[in-house]
């Protein structure tokens, strides 16, 4: 009942680690089961602001992830982001952008993942440091910390422009391990830009890429924001892009560009397209996407 629930939710500071992930995890789940109201949810996180474990702050931004996927497009978003903001600030606040002798790793690595949730949700300050590390980075690689060159990349992709994305291409293409080409492989499909991110799909029917990476970039594409983009792309390059894909590869390339969507017309969209152009295999799959999609569409 909603006494006992607000009683345990003040205590939860006071509960050991395992216990805090549990409720934590257990309360989210009676959201997404329609239980418990979001203000629930709400009410608990207030008392994790200053929690220290990384898996339970992972619990927390994931969550966090598919709140902000399910408003895209709706007037609701602002107000996921801007709480987030307010909840994390704090945190990130204490363990500030510079390693400090003595650190534990947990630290280090919790520090990344709450700044890139900070950028993700659109605060100035996170993108700002981004943009000023990978300045720094350009000019001397080993000006930045190991620890937040991914953080660097994957912020300055998303919100590059155009002279940033030159910037970030250039690197891709002098990438000297499959780690680094990768890392700027990922932040030109996460532009924001629609402009941008049609020059990465673009990418995807180069010959010199090999297959398996091209059907990489068109959903890498669609989930930074650019479903519609992304399936059009693939819909006017079909032929190209399945050229040199096995049976799966084939089966799985346009329902992964949709798999992030929770709009219904997306499952729709999905199933009649590969009904129409693919084989039974491939129409399993859809089907199984489009049923997680309209399940998401119903959450939201």
């Amino acid at each position: 009942d909603t006494a006992s629930f607000d009683a345990l939710s003040g205590q939860a500071a006071r509960l050991p680690d395992t216990t805090r992930f549990k409720l934590l995890s257990d309360t989210w789940s009676m959201v997404q089961a329609n239980r418990l109201g979001l203000a629930s949810y709400a009410k608990l996180l207030s008392g994790y602001g200053d929690e220290p474990r990384l898996a339970v702050w992972e619990s927390i931004l994931t969550n966090f992830v598919t709140l902000d996927r399910l408003t895209q497009g709706e007037p609701e978003r602002e107000l996921v982001r801007r709480y987030l903001v307010k909840l994390v600030t704090p945190k990130f606040n204490k363990l500030g952008w510079v390693e400090r002798p003595g650190e534990t790793m947990e630290e280090r690595q919790l520090r990344t993942m709450l700044a890139g949730a900070l950028a993700r949700a659109g605060d100035p300050a996170a993108i700002a440091k981004a943009r000023s590390h990978f300045a720094r980075l350009q000019a001397d690689p080993s000006s930045v910390s190991p620890a937040m060159i991914d953080f660097t990349v994957a912020v300055t992709g998303r919100y590059a422009d155009a002279a940033t994305y030159e910037a970030l291409a250039k690197r891709a293409q002098a990438a000297q391990t499959t780690e680094e080409r990768n890392r700027y492989g990922r932040a030109l499909t996460s532009v924001l830009d629609p402009a941008l991110s049609a020059r990465t799909l673009e990418q995807a029917l180069s010959p010199d890429l090999p297959p398996q990476m091209s059907t990489q970039i068109v959903p890498g594409v669609a989930r930074s924001e650019h479903i519609d983009q992304a399936w059009a792309f693939a819909v006017k390059h079909r032929d190209a892009l399945m050229k040199n894909q096995d049976a799966i590869g084939r089966n799985r390339a346009f329902p992964s560009i949709v798999s992030s969507s929770a709009e219904a017309r997306h499952a729709d969209q999905l199933e009649a397209y590969v009904k129409a152009n693919f084989d039974a295999d491939a129409q399993a799959e859809a089907q199984r996407v489009a049923n997680s999609i309209r399940t998401r569409a119903a959450q939201k």
